[in-house]
């Protein structure tokens, strides 16, 4: 894509820093000496703010496309904003979602939901390019919560230990209420 001159400018002051501590490691490992921790510390001090310049401009060019094809779909299947409240979310990812996940955070969002309850938002981890697999996790999520709303009153009781509670009072018992934090 087309950078600005400042975003080229930061990218070419990364480049010659990262570009030094790196020939200086170099030259180190020749001589048998390694880069002083204290050398790293400074590079990641005077870098870290053009850094998260970077990280910045990369999320709001992702962010804006996302919102973007959200809404263009929304357009073409003409969701409206009562079919959009019950739209529910899928979404894959090689490990477990990292707290604040940026496609998560704007789903939760545009969704007036939570991150993590697995009302509307899955997340389907390990699945990636798995369709089917993803399919049967969301299908596990709705039985378990109807599970929980008819024997606990609580649909996202079933996202713990069925045993949790149970185990809980006899570790008590077992150790004595002192020992329990």
């Amino acid at each position: 894509r087309n950078l600005t001159t400042a975003q080229r400018e930061r990218g070419e002051a990364l480049y010659a820093a990262t570009a030094a501590l790196l020939n200086e490691a170099l030259a180190n490992a020749t001589s048998g000496r390694a880069v002083l921790p204290g050398r790293v510390a400074a590079f990641a001090r005077t870098t870290i703010g053009a850094a998260l310049d970077n990280v910045l401009d990369v999320v709001r060019e992702y962010l804006g496309r996302l919102d973007r094809w959200v809404r263009g779909v929304r357009r073409q299947f003409a969701i409206d904003d009562a079919a959009w409240r019950r739209t529910m979310l899928l979404q894959y990812g090689n490990h477990m979602a990292r707290s604040g996940l940026s496609g998560l955070q704007y789903f939760a969002r545009a969704f007036n939901a939570s991150q993590t309850d697995g009302r509307r938002i899955v997340y389907c981890e390990g699945l990636t390019g798995n369709t089917d697999a993803c399919l049967d996790l969301f299908g596990t999520h709705l039985v378990d919560r109807r599970i929980g709303e008819a024997f606990f009153g609580d649909g996202a009781r079933m996202h713990r230990d069925l045993l949790a509670d149970a185990a809980a009072l006899v570790i008590a018992e077992m150790f004595g209420d002192e020992h329990h934090s």
